[in-house]
């Protein structure tokens, strides 16, 4: 762009630069404003998560038998479901590729089959493009997104792992740590044993008949049984992680976008003061030979 040397042509140039500042301007503050709701909805689900987590943990410890299939690991890994959360929408910066990027590393490591299941328009672009088709693909999650859409998900991804069509199931996602720092993560999803902090526990401790005392805490009664409570609340906590999952990935998405289009507003501030710089040269040349033609002229004329 700055080589041109016809000020209209720079001009022109100029005012291109500046509709396109505009927009990604407009982008970077859409961005923000998702990211700070998404951000909200997020710190209010971790305490919750956290504390789902610990009352499980206690029944899990109380209670004399559980029978949870989603807690046991299988003794044989036929089938794996692998879970891919990317965006619907570029220009985020490297969001996507590596959190792809990922997911294809995962799957060369695997061992077992895989069934794909995809979150996100660029995760199912990606896979088609090598070949894979996805078992089952969402998109076009809203931004104020809610169990509705992550029981859909999860009902489907915990059906197969019940009807035993898959034996293990993996979730790649962005986690988020602020909005300037996010990175790509792979989790085991289910069972739940070693990973939620309560399926060891269970299995190596003896009951108390509906009452766990922790050392030096309280003493827990639970009505009805724990096994009772813990199997009502098995797939409420299912969902809640998932949903933290989805938070924390769509956070990501949201500051990555943020950063792409300020860094994308930067750059064509700076191509506005080169084209600018460019420009202002190009009428002055223009200027100095008008006026020694005007001097060739007059020179002429006296000859």
């Amino acid at each position: 762009m700055a080589k041109a040397t016809n000020p209209r042509q720079i001009k022109r140039k100029i005012r291109a630069v500046q509709n396109l500042k505009k927009i990604t301007k407009a982008m970077e503050m859409v961005s923000a404003a998702k990211l700070r709701r998404t951000q909200e909805a997020l710190e209010a689900v971790r305490p919750y998560a956290d504390k789902l987590l610990e009352l499980m943990g206690r029944l899990a410890a109380s209670a004399e038998q559980l029978e949870a299939p989603l807690l046991v690991a299988r003794p044989v890994v036929r089938r794996v479901g692998l879970v891919v959360v990317a965006a619907d929408k570029g220009l985020c910066g490297s969001y996507n590729s590596n959190v792809l990027r990922l997911a294809h590393r995962l799957l060369a490591e695997i061992q077992a089959p895989v069934e794909l299941y995809t979150v996100g328009r660029k995760a199912r672009e990606a896979f088609r493009k090598r070949g894979r088709e996805p078992a089952a693909h969402w998109q076009g999650l809203p931004p104020n997104v809610g169990f509705r859409e992550v029981r859909e998900i999860v009902e489907q991804v915990v059906g197969a792992y019940r009807r035993e069509e898959l034996d293990e199931v993996r979730v790649v996602y962005t986690e988020f740590i602020n909005a300037m720092t996010f990175r790509p993560r792979a989790s085991r999803f289910l069972p739940l044993g070693g990973t939620a902090g309560f399926g060891s526990e269970a299995a190596g401790q003896e009951g108390t008949g509906g009452a766990a005392r922790p050392a030096g805490g309280p003493c827990w009664l639970f009505e009805p049984s724990p096994e009772r409570i813990f199997e009502q609340l098995l797939p409420r906590f299912v969902e809640v992680r998932f949903y933290r999952l989805l938070l924390e990935a769509l956070a990501s998405e949201h500051g990555a976008r943020m950063q792409a289009m300020r860094n994308a507003t930067d750059n064509a501030q700076e191509l506005i003061d080169t084209l600018t710089l460019t420009f202002n040269k190009a009428r002055q040349a223009a200027i100095t030979k008008e006026l020694l033609d005007i001097v060739g002229g007059a020179e002429g004329l006296r000859g």
